[in-house]
């Protein structure tokens, strides 16, 4: 029977296949075209797929630097009268140039006239209070996440929700500077970025937290006495709660995703791995052959290094139905190569991660199969990658409740990396130490796919 064809960031031009990817709208600018094409000089679909991906991560790395120059794009143009105002701090308080300081002044408030002149007082206004030591919201950001421990996506969306407060407080004539935020400017900024704009309370609370917690740094800086966005979060009403929170996948959506002659092999395999491990999609995307151990024993299992928390570094058994993907994809294969070595690896400073063509295909091929559910309005579904993992924790608790022998909801804890402290009785867990290779296992082997998934060609 032949493999299904997998066509995804491929298009047939005439008899040939080439590479296509699209550029995000907000780059098009940028990069001067609306998706990048690469030919594969072949009409051979399983050659195509063979040779496609080198291009999408090297056109990937080509969008992720246009993001960092739409950032540098956006960085001056929001800084222009930011970086006027320290230069004037700087020259006003530097006690080491020979010049006379009331000649400096002088040239000081004759350039805030000009200003006044030529862009009007809030212009003036905001070089002004920056010269005088008022803090500037950017500047403060970018020290502020500088020691802060965060990936690099998550500081670029960290980055983003700081720009989109310059951004607006300067279409308002507002000063971008920490001391200059109040109480009824964030209330402000809230209603008509999110409430009024229409953006789902999950996805304004997230820009509000960011903007909380760096408030909260000013305040440990007694740069302000209060942080105007305590408080400002957008209530979550019925119909927007309704369906909005992620879930675990049922049993026959999970065969119909694990069934589908639209998914490729190498996301088959991730889908069916995930399932039976309760990994997280970034741990599986950057296990190693050498993180593998014992594959010939009796417990089989894979030491993760985690990438969230310290109890995410643990000992997973390996799924006997997981195990014949992972010796065929061990074969031939050194210590150092990844256990899933389609996918790229992006560069240590980059925002993408390597799970993400994972995520990204899971995301088309739900769409595709009508597993979509979400609430109107909402600008993510209820289900996602990480819907695989939730299945996981639900099936080995299903397998407690009905009797299942061997491991605890404490087991499960540590197979999936979750502190146990949640389950209460945290000293108690501390006390008796780690659960045994054999509970894991038993928890591992509970949890069994739908038959129809067991069917599934592999």
């Amino acid at each position: 029977m032949a493999k299904p064809k997998d066509t995804a960031f491929l298009e047939q031009h005439g008899p040939s296949w080439r590479v296509r990817v699209k550029v995000p709208d907000r780059l098009r600018p940028i990069l001067g075209v609306s998706k990048f094409v690469v030919p594969l000089h072949t009409d051979s679909v399983a050659i195509a797929n063979r040779d496609k991906h080198r291009h999408i991560h090297a056109l990937k790395q080509r969008i992720a630097e246009a993001e960092v120059e739409l950032r540098r794009r956006e960085k001056k143009a929001i800084d222009h009268r930011v970086t006027e105002g320290l230069d004037w701090r700087r020259a006003l308080t530097d006690e080491t140039q020979t010049y006379v300081v009331g000649d400096v002044e002088g040239a000081y408030m004759a350039r805030l006239d000009e200003l006044e002149a030529s862009q009007g007082a809030a212009s003036a206004g905001i070089v002004g209070r920056i010269a005088s030591g008022a803090v500037p919201i950017g500047t403060l950001a970018d020290e502020w996440l500088e020691v802060k421990p965060l990936k690099p996506r998550q500081k670029l969306d960290y980055r983003r929700a700081v720009a989109k407060l310059e951004t607006w407080l300067l279409a308002e004539s507002l000063s971008p500077t920490v001391e200059a935020v109040t109480r009824r400017i964030a209330s402000d900024y809230r209603d008509v970025a999110f409430s009024k704009a229409g953006v789902h309370p999950r996805t304004a609370n997230k820009d509000l937290s960011v903007l909380s917690g760096l408030w909260k740094h000013a305040e440990r800086k007694a740069l302000v006495e209060d942080n105007p966005w305590r408080g400002q979060s957008l209530t979550e009403t019925s119909s927007a709660t309704r369906g909005a929170h992620k879930r675990p996948l049922t049993d026959s959506e999970l065969a119909t995703l694990l069934s589908s002659e639209h998914a490729s092999p190498l996301l088959r395999d991730a889908m069916t791995v995930l399932a039976l491990s309760g990994m997280r999609t970034e741990e599986l995307a950057r296990m190693k052959v050498g993180d593998l151990r014992a594959l010939t024993g009796p417990l089989p299992y894979v030491l993760l290094r985690g990438t969230k928390t310290t109890a995410a570094r643990r000992e997973v058994p390996v799924h006997p139905d997981v195990l014949p993907i992972i010796l065929r994809r061990v074969e031939g294969k050194g210590a150092g190569a990844f256990l899933l070595d389609e996918l790229p690896t992006p560069s240590a400073d980059s925002a993408m991660e390597r799970g993400q063509p994972l995520t990204k295909a899971f995301g088309r091929l739900r769409k595709r199969l009508g597993i979509d559910e979400r609430e109107d309005g909402a600008r993510q579904a209820n289900i996602d990658l990480h819907s695989l993992r939730r299945w996981f924790i639900a099936k080995a608790r299903d397998a407690i409740n009905a009797g299942a022998q061997g491991f605890t909801m404490y087991t499960v804890a540590e197979v999936v990396g979750h502190q146990k402290g949640d389950l209460g009785l945290s000293m108690t867990s501390r006390y008796a130490g780690r659960e045994t290779m054999e509970a894991k296992a038993a928890c591992v082997r509970a949890v069994r796919l739908p038959s129809e998934a067991r069917r599934a060609p592999r």
